[in-house]
């Protein structure tokens, strides 16, 4: 394919029975409805399969390489139709968002991880693109959030696959349409296969992480966590094995490559690794989020955030709100996917280089 090509997308165009909408080089689409409703795209681009829900939040519901599923296990085979973040939560990747982040605290009224994870977005526009092979998708969902008095603006989630690397591209462009500042959190939650021990990974000294136990976990749980507190590195052990219920997070202030990319890795025992990077100016934090009680088995190592997940009211506090003035747009972008071996060593070489030049996060 030379040059690029756009198709728009409604959700009359998707039904009960599965059927291809188009095809290139190494690329397909196809689009299906679940039993409960919920639209799909099922997007194959080279090594690369995900299934892509384009009319709610966005959400990559599923995430393949190489046919072997890296998505958390849940009791969710399917979304369901509910705007409660809880009663369809088996999701690759939530964008989460924007009027709050995380459980809501004292005084706050936005949803769980806010709107975004649910929001319903249209129309859908995929783009097809590339030359000399090196083709891509680019699949855009916009999404427009009015509240009188309060909020208006509009969001395009983007991702972008190509067909020569299973790494994906999350792209997310926030604009103000109010004549007052946009004040917002967001976060990106990737949630990752405990199928194998993971050895973690990141940009990030000791002192760059704050314990987050959750109030409602067991004993052993608790007893992890202060060993965690005790010896954070010991925590860069994730397995299936440990008990941890119902979840722990931890949140973790990054120090950057020189370029200001954080990375993160969770290596799996093939020297492969699943890996996390994003800019710190626009995500100056990230969430680790670990849940295994058996029904549940998550390794969220890195959800990239403008802060913590302890609601809105408690990032305001913490002076952890961005703004965006009238008129004004950002872009935030976080690229995730399977690296190979080689690739995994590199990354693991610049995690370690950027750790031996920091004793504190900056």
């Amino acid at each position: 394919m030379n040059g690029q090509v756009s198709l728009q997308v409604r959700s009359e165009d998707f039904s009960g029975v599965e059927r291809q909408l188009a095809s290139a080089d190494n690329i397909s689409v196809s689009t299906f409805r679940y039993p409960s409703g919920v639209e799909a795209l099922r997007v194959q681009v080279g090594r690369v399969e995900a299934i892509i829900l384009p009319f709610r939040g966005q959400q990559i519901w599923r995430y393949l390489v190489d046919g072997r599923d890296l998505t958390m296990h849940t009791h969710f085979d399917q979304p369901t139709a509910s705007v409660d973040f809880a009663q369809s939560y088996g999701a690759f990747l939530l964008h989460c968002g924007l009027t709050g982040v995380g459980a809501p605290g004292p005084g706050d009224t936005h949803l769980h991880h806010g709107e975004l994870p649910v929001a319903a977005c249209g129309p859908l526009t995929l783009t097809f693109g590339g030359e000399a092979g090196e083709n891509w998708l680019e699949v855009t969902s916009p999404f427009r959030y009015r509240v009188t008095h309060s909020y208006d603006y509009e969001v395009e989630l983007q991702l972008r696959l190509d067909v020569t690397t299973p790494i994906v591209s999350s792209r997310v462009t926030i604009t103000n349409h109010r004549q007052t500042a946009l004040e917002f959190s967001y976060l990106c939650h990737l949630n990752w296969t405990m199928d194998q021990p993971l050895q973690l990974h990141q940009m990030v000294p000791d002192r760059g992480i704050e314990w987050a136990p959750h109030p409602g976990q067991d004993g052993a749980t608790a007893a992890l966590l202060e060993r965690y507190a005790q010896d954070p590195k010991a925590a860069n052990e994730v397995s299936s094995r440990v008990h941890i219920s119902p979840e722990y997070c931890a949140v973790l202030t990054p120090t950057p490559c020189p370029d200001g990319v954080a990375e993160f890795l969770a290596v799996r025992p093939d020297g492969s690794a699943f890996w996390v990077a994003f800019h710190t100016d626009e995500l100056p934090r990230a969430v680790r989020w670990i849940s295994n009680t058996v029904d549940e088995r998550a390794a969220g190592f890195c959800l990239p955030s403008t802060g913590h997940h302890f609601g809105r009211a408690q990032n305001e506090a913490d002076g952890l709100l961005r703004s965006l003035s009238p008129g004004e747009t950002t872009a935030i972008e976080v690229r995730f996917g399977l690296l190979d071996r080689t690739d995994a060593w590199e990354s693991e070489v610049r995690i370690a280089s950027v750790l031996m030049g920091q004793t504190e996060p900056k």
